[in-house]
């Protein structure tokens, strides 16, 4: 069961990507979720209340991680209620939701200490409206399934049916408590989608228990689906290849637009191209602007929106030890809100470099062009991935007159 649940795991780009390459709060919200999955299925099995106190542990840290987390709670919750109601009358069940609940105040304090922050940006990303929007549904639901790896959605309906045709077998107290854990929050996402955009990861770790379920089932009988499993391994490795070719050759062509400052926009792995190539170019740049007497020290990097300025701070800024800035509307700027908080304002007299790409163009705002005496004409670094990709527009700006 072991070796299949790993196959199935690395078979997910999901997991294995998502949760594994990119820099996101996936990563930790699955080792708690599996964590948390652990010992409520260990609690299901002894009724001990040690496993309970440890469910409600990892549970409040990976709510710590992603506010879905929540559903862990739903799912067992569900579980008791319909299966095991005597642990309601234990105050185990109390002092463990009170643990996870311990555990998730600094989110709280935060969020009050920060006018509602989060909670009104993530609620911001669900449409209230009630217009039915089917094409969100169906994008949301490719997604899941291509997230998962199509291969292994069908080994888990596959392997639900045919077990329990096979054995004539009702869903034990295992099976109960995996459906119950992964149902709410995928069924939750599902029907978001139909009124608003949503992103297939938001349900990600919900298919953690499917995958566990289907693999300790396949264990108990043989059902020959070795094919499968090869294949989803193989649909992994070629996605996998053909990403990496993509993001450093190109090797889609993307819609050609010959407007500079829309070049690339439509070209999502652009995102992971190009960062060093700007970073030496802007470096070249700045070091001709000082020795020329254009631009003085210290100098600032600004921009408008939180995307390109993780990327431009990342790995442009902080390698050429430039203070960065991102100056706009707290929808636009994230993090950065509080991040320029820890930074050097742009004092008086002082210069700086205004940045976007054209995926997407920012324009200079009234805000900051105010700001400088003198504004000059940008001055455009084209990327090149064997064809121009994307455009870089540097804005040399002069005397900032009040602190920005």
């Amino acid at each position: 069961a072991g070796c299949l649940s790993a196959l199935m795991y690395m078979a997910s780009f999901y997991a294995s990507v998502i949760t594994s390459v990119f820099i996101m709060p996936d990563a930790p919200l699955s080792l708690f979720w599996l964590l948390a999955l652990r010992f409520a299925l260990m609690l299901v099995y002894q009724n001990n209340p040690r496993h309970m106190v440890l469910f409600a542990i990892f549970t409040g840290l990976a709510m710590l991680s992603k506010y879905q987390a929540a559903f862990l709670w739903v799912g067992l919750m569900s579980y008791l209620l319909l299966y095991n109601r005597r642990w309601f009358a234990s105050p185990w069940l109390y002092v463990s939701v009170l643990i996870t609940l311990l555990l998730f105040s600094p989110v709280v304090y935060w969020n009050f200490s920060n006018g509602l922050a989060s909670v009104l940006y993530h609620s911001g990303r669900i449409n209230t409206g009630l217009k039915l929007m089917p094409v969100f549904l169906l994008t949301e639901l490719a997604g899941q399934v291509f997230y998962n790896n199509p291969l292994n959605i069908i080994i888990i309906i596959a392997a639900a049916v045919i077990f329990y045709r096979k054995l004539k077998n009702k869903a034990d107290a295992s099976a109960r408590l995996m459906l119950l854990m992964s149902l709410p929050l995928i069924v939750t996402v599902l029907l978001i989608s139909l009124f608003s955009r949503t992103l297939p990861h938001w349900s990600g770790p919900a298919y953690y228990s499917p995958v566990l379920l289907t693999a300790g089932n396949l264990s108990r009988i043989n059902l020959g689906m070795k094919g499968l499993f090869a294949g989803a391994q193989f649909i992994f490795f070629i996605v996998i290849i053909i990403a990496l070719l993509q993001v450093n050759y190109g090797i889609i062509p993307a819609e050609n637009n010959t407007v500079p400052e829309k070049t690339g926009q439509n070209d999502a792995s652009l995102d992971m191209y190009g960062w060093d190539k700007v970073r030496n170019s802007l470096g070249q740049i700045i070091h001709k602007d000082t020795i020329a007497g254009l631009m003085y020290p210290p100098l600032h990097f600004i921009t408008g929106k939180w995307f390109p300025a993780g990327h431009l701070d990342y790995y442009v800024a902080l390698p050429l030890h430039i203070n960065m800035r991102v100056i706009g509307p707290p929808d636009d700027i994230h993090q950065y809100g509080y991040i320029n908080h820890l930074r050097p304002p742009v004092g008086p007299g002082e210069d700086a470099y205004y940045i976007t790409t054209s995926r997407p163009f920012r324009s200079l705002t009234p805000e900051i062009t105010t700001a400088f005496s003198v504004v000059d004409t940008p001055v455009c670094i084209t990327i090149y991935r064997r064809t121009p990709a994307y455009n870089v527009f540097v804005y040399r700006m002069h005397n900032a007159l009040n602190p920005l």
